[in-house]
């Protein structure tokens, strides 16, 4: 580039100015293209899918305040939780997550996908010291599993919400 040229984006430049051999006047402007088929996938689908990871991160957590609600009178049990926050950037792609089992021989056994969402397990700090060393907490518990439950409940429609949509989108609002 000289000294005084200005840098442009040639896609944005309509054909007749590049001396496009095929041009068409209703195609030549970036604003006009349709968008690609690909791309608009991606837009339905990427809610849907933030929502499908959210599902299955609230069940897991669901299923971890279930276990430590279970075994509320079991000696020594440390409570269990997770950081639902970090989870879903993990599970998302936001953040880097704990490194897959590497698989370098051929009798070697994969990890599982679930593995992460283990990995990221925090152990829950007692209120009162008991004398079996029990960690649960039965009024947190019952308190984080009602609070699971809504937010659960929340994602299903959101999801609910976001198929229609797309639906009603389709159909042309029928």
């Amino acid at each position: 580039m000289r000294c005084g040229e200005l840098a442009v984006n040639r896609s944005l430049i309509p054909a007749y100015v590049l001396q496009v051999d095929q041009h068409n006047a209703f195609t030549s402007n970036s604003w006009v293209r349709p968008a690609r088929r690909q791309d608009q996938m991606d837009r339905l689908t990427d809610s849907i899918d933030f929502q499908a990871q959210a599902l299955v991160l609230r069940s897991e957590r669901q299923r971890l305040i279930a276990s430590n609600i279970a075994n509320a009178d079991t000696p020594g049990y440390v409570a269990r939780d997770m950081d639902f926050a970090q989870a879903l950037k993990q599970a998302t792609g936001a953040i880097q997550g704990v490194a897959a089992l590497a698989v370098s021989q051929p009798g070697h056994i994969a990890g599982s996908g679930s593995s992460a969402v283990r990995a990221n397990l925090l152990y829950a700090t007692p209120a009162q010291t008991n004398l079996d060393r029990n960690t649960v907490d039965m009024d947190r518990e019952r308190a984080s599993f009602a609070d699971n439950a809504v937010k659960y409940e929340a994602t299903l429609r959101f999801i609910n919400s976001n198929v229609k949509t797309a639906l009603d989108a389709i159909r042309g609002g029928q």
